[in-house]
């Protein structure tokens, strides 16, 4: 290197010393800070600089120097966010991770998180809230007190140790394992340190900070949109987009929400304490962390405007447990001073979701039949597609939400579909009187679909889906949900809708047979021919009568073989033995059906 640039000789000429300095910071090609000898280099010239800016000059020197120390940092800064952007926060491992363990297209309940966190929903003063696992009540600490090491990298979960401070490993942590942020930034963290050294020594420590807080935004946002394929709403946006793309949007913020803050924060923490130290760490982290936590919160309040599609309260429920999993977390991630306004924005915003909810539910059920009570079953009077759908949904909504419905209705639920309003009741009857409400709504959208149907297909198509519903119910988690006299109630229902079937349809049958006259004339025995022939044009009625109800009948299905076979010993024993009475009273050979031969047909009905 030629001579006037090294700085290493002793020199007393200030003016010589700024020069030198000056062609250095001016002409460097940062292309080359890659070289360790020469960064190395370059960093003892910024050390010159910074040196030479405490020194004492005439006025015009002080100046001069002032302009290359701002030179100086300028070109650090830069050099310090394009480290920071050559890196990520996350990588695809970490996806995989979080997403083969806690995210699915079913949204699982995660039994930790909900019942170990009782959310009040009417509170937003994040102290008086309870966590409790094990018996155990959490109080609020500050979490810049205990510095991390590279190897602390934390996942939270509900299932916190008693101290909140206290660093678990990844494996105690139902959202996976996570990879040390120090093989993320290989290569970058020394440099980074090493300018944020210098930078903070010369008082541009808040320009420091400013930059990375910027990076880290741009960082995030990177791996929101290439790794997570989540990106930004407005409620205009959520109003008007496609409930299909809405809808894998809502699951990608889920996913981007676990990803933050099991993932993205922890580490985002752990290069604060890295470049920062003890001193500023805490605030930096602070104010790096509100722009992803913000963002988040943009959009779960603009989705949660959204109505229309009934699916959405299971993406509303899903976020709504997914943030108080984050308020869980949060009391270990921030200072005390950022952790009250993160806190009351994702409290608000849980407060928001669950409001729609509890919106939402007393019209779930309607919302949903708007959607598929249009569709067509193989047969009207078989087992509607939109019974299938609603007792699906009810039973996914009570065994993968239930724990979150309980705290939304702990205080208070008005279901306005009954008028009842429940206050102080147990969970199981808080969530039962939802269960019931619902399964009256569906009740009442059947009853509405079946009044267009004839009559016999309307009792045989309410008979089919009750019993599908009774048949559902009993084997699924809604049976904790409901008393043993509702059970008792749908049975007898679905006994007297039996009774009037057989009444509409084949009373009219046996009407054939029967003449309170016909003992009389036999009595009398007068005009025998006459006599005979009213017996045969009686016995040809029924036979019409039964061939046109059983053909009438012939494409009418019941799906359930037991239900079928207790319909159709029903209809043999109202109409078989009548059968055979007027045949042997009478006397008559029969002309189209045996007994048996009856009772064969009756046997062969409800194939579909």
């Amino acid at each position: 290197m030629d001579e006037e640039f090294s700085l290493t000789k002793p020199s007393s000429d200030k003016t010589e010393r700024l020069d030198a300095i000056e062609k250095l910071v001016v002409l460097w090609d940062p292309s080359i800070y890659d070289l360790p000898v020469l960064r190395g280099h370059y960093f003892h010239t910024v050390d010159e600089v910074i040196s030479l800016s405490t020194c004492s000059f005439p006025d015009h020197l002080q100046t001069r120097a002032k302009i290359i120390l701002e030179v100086t940092m300028s070109r650090l800064e830069d050099k310090f966010c394009r480290l920071m952007m050559r890196n990520h926060f996350l990588t695809e491992t970490d996806l995989l991770s979080v997403s083969y363990q806690s995210i699915s297209d079913h949204y699982p309940h995660r039994n930790s998180t909900a019942t170990s966190y009782q959310y009040n929903r009417h509170s937003h003063n994040a102290s008086t809230h309870s966590r409790t696992n094990s018996g155990s009540t959490h109080s609020r600490t500050n979490s810049t007190s205990t510095p991390p090491t590279s190897s602390d990298i934390v996942s939270f979960s509900s299932n916190s140790a008693e101290n909140p401070d206290e660093y678990h490993s990844p494996q105690e942590s139902h959202f996976g394992s996570i990879v040390d942020a120090s093989e993320i930034f290989t290569g970058d963290i020394s440099d980074m340190k090493a300018i944020a050294h210098r930078m903070i020594h010369a008082n541009h420590g808040p320009r420091l900070a400013r930059a990375f807080i910027t990076a880290c935004s741009e960082i995030v946002m990177n791996d929101f949109s290439l790794i997570l394929g989540f990106q930004e709403l407005t409620k205009e946006e959520a109003q008007t987009l496609p409930w299909d793309a809405l809808s894998r949007e809502m699951k990608n913020w889920v996913r981007a929400t676990k990803v933050t803050f099991q993932v993205i924060l922890p580490r985002k923490r752990w290069l604060c304490y890295e470049i920062f130290g003890t001193e500023m760490h805490g605030a930096v982290f602070d104010e790096a962390a509100k722009s992803s936590v913000m963002r988040l919160i943009k959009f779960a309040k603009a989705a949660s405007h959204r109505m229309g599609s009934a699916k959405i309260i299971f993406h509303l429920l899903s976020m709504y447990e997914t943030l108080i999993d984050a308020l869980v977390g949060t009391e270990r991630l921030f200072a005390d001073i950022a952790n009250e306004f993160i806190n009351a924005e994702i409290e608000g915003t849980i407060n928001h979701i669950g409001k729609a909810v509890l919106g939402i539910l007393p019209v779930w059920l309607d919302k949903l039949a708007e959607n598929h009570l249009s569709l067509t079953e193989e047969g009207q009077e078989g087992i509607h597609p939109f019974t299938k759908y609603a007792i699906a949904y009810i039973s996914l909504l009570v065994m993968n939400h239930r724990h979150s419905l309980n705290i939304l209705l702990h205080d208070e639920v008005t279901i306005t579909g009954n008028g009842a309003v429940l206050q102080g009741q147990s969970e199981i009857n808080l969530l039962g009187h939802i269960v019931l409400t619902l399964l009256s709504n569906l009740n009442s959208v059947l009853e509405h679909k079946s009044e267009k149907m004839e009559p016999g297909k309307q009792e045989i198509f309410l008979i089919n889906n009750l019993h599908y519903i009774l048949n559902l119910v009993k084997d699924s988690v809604l049976k904790l949900q409901l008393s043993a006299d509702w059970f008792q109630e749908l049975h007898e229902r679905i006994d007297r809708l039996l009774s009037r079937y057989l009444k509409s349809c084949w009373g009219n049958v046996l009407a054939s047979l029967v003449d309170k006259n016909l003992r009389q004339r036999k009595g009398m025995m007068l005009f025998v021919s006459t006599y005979k022939a009213v017996l045969r044009q009686k016995l040809k009625k029924f036979n019409s009568a039964f061939e046109a109800t059983c053909s009438s009948q012939s494409s009418w299905k019941v799906p359930n073989p037991e239900l079928r076979q207790v319909i159709r010993r029903a209809i043999s024993e109202m109409v078989v033995p009548v059968y055979k009475l007027f045949l042997a009273e009478y006397h008559l050979d029969p002309e189209m059906y045996t007994p048996k031969s009856l009772e064969d047909t009756i046997f062969g009905l409800f194939e579909g």
